[in-house]
């Protein structure tokens, strides 16, 4: 099964960043940050995430992880 980025999951879905920033109640740059990865999504908003993407949570790389 494939596993996506939040910003790849947000364009299958053909979703602006502006746009699911307002879906998710949250700033288009709170929104940004997440998506970069600067600012961690909490289990709320990567639930409310998946479901507005439509993509299982499981399936959703939601944090960077330092693999050798």
């Amino acid at each position: 099964m494939d596993k996506y980025t939040p910003e790849q999951a947000r364009r299958l879905k053909g979703i602006s960043q502006a746009k699911m920033a307002k879906l998710m109640g949250i700033s288009e740059n709170t929104y940004i940050n997440k998506e970069k990865g600067d600012t961690k999504f909490y289990i709320d908003e990567a639930c409310k995430f998946s479901d507005l993407v439509e993509i299982p949570l499981e399936d959703i790389i939601f944090f960077k992880r330092d693999v050798p």
